[in-house]
């Protein structure tokens, strides 16, 4: 267990491995003292307080943090712009204040890498590509295209995006809570999802109302109506050899019991939907891609839905549960 200072910090999300960039308020010239007496070397703590609490105190630090090697200190738009190279997790405990210097008991969390190299990656992979495309609906988020090509951890994109997200202080928290990456991972992603469905319900009712993207929608449709026409003609032929597909392939995949009941019931509901219905082509899509799954029996948990798709999805192999220091 190590002594250690401890620089509070309000709103950031707090992840081991992460080169942060911060705005804080300040910093006191004991807390630099210290902080160079320490081979700058300190531990980012959240702070619960809230925003407009005049004083940090004690009982408002969480227990959990990074300890970190600050790099730099300087001026900023916002105040002072804090530098520093997180390393590992840490549990804090003994917290104290003595002239205006926070500082703790340090004692390293080990983190469970339970999940492969190749499923991290393609998580990160999904992560960077849903951004970018909705940086094209967000104002000024042409900027941050270069910015988001150049994260390389899961890590990373949450300390970044997570911040922005609907997510109270608590869910924040519990990406620097759990142990495992595979948990992370699907918290993040959710967290994105629940982000997009937003983003992308505003720029539908931004744009339905512009008469000049409506008529170019309009002609649009139009031109294609025709060509669609005789499409579903080919189509309608396929749709009775499509759905006793359907059910020989989930019965011939081993999905779990569980898995498997939701799968016939989005199927009896493709069965009841006309081929140019609203929900066609999404249950299409559904049942073409939990089908196309490497399914064996027992080996998810009983779950179904959106959590076990992305787990199926991204998260393939395991690492033999191996904890890695980050």
């Amino acid at each position: 267990m190590t002594r250690q200072m401890i620089l509070p910090i309000r709103h950031a999300v707090l992840l081991p491995d992460v080169e942060y960039r911060l705005n804080i308020a300040g910093i006191s010239d004991e807390e630099r003292e210290r902080l160079e007496a320490d081979g700058n070397r300190a531990v980012l703590l959240g702070v619960r307080a809230e925003e407009d609490a005049e004083e940090i105190g004690i009982d408002d630090l969480n227990d959990l943090g990074v300890a970190c090697e600050v790099l730099d200190i300087s001026d900023g738009p916002m105040g002072l712009f804090l530098h520093a190279q997180a390393r590992e997790k840490v549990h804090v405990s003994g917290i104290s204040l003595a002239g205006g210097v926070f500082e703790g008991d340090t004692e390293t969390v080990e983190e469970v890498m339970d999940v492969t190299f190749d499923g991290e990656k393609k998580l990160l992979e999904e992560l960077k590509k849903v951004t970018i495309e909705l940086s094209g609906k967000i104002r000024g988020g042409q900027y941050a295209l270069e910015y988001i090509r150049k994260i390389d951890s899961v890590n990373e994109f949450a300390a970044v995006f997570c911040q922005f997200f609907d997510m109270t202080e608590e869910e924040r928290y519990d990406l620097l809570r759990t142990g495992s990456f595979r948990e992370r991972g699907l918290m993040v992603h959710d967290a994105l999802m629940r982000f997009k469905g937003t983003i992308d319900l505003q720029f539908d009712l931004a744009t339905r109302d512009d008469p000049e993207q409506n008529a170019y929608r309009k002609a649009a449709i139009q031109k294609q109506m025709g060509i669609l026409q005789d499409e579903l003609a080919a189509i309608e032929g396929e749709e009775k050899e499509d759905d006793s597909s359907f059910e020989k392939k989930i019965e011939a995949a081993g999905m779990p019991e569980e898995v498997k009941k939701e799968v016939m019931r989005v199927l009896r509901r493709f069965n009841q939907e006309p081929a140019n219905g609203a929900e066609y082509n999404s249950l299409y899509d559904y049942l073409d891609f939990v089908t196309s799954l490497k399914w064996q029996a027992g080996e998810l948990p009983p779950a179904a839905g959106h959590a076990a798709a992305v787990d199926q999805l991204f998260f393939t192999g395991k690492a033999d549960g191996a904890s890695q220091n980050v």
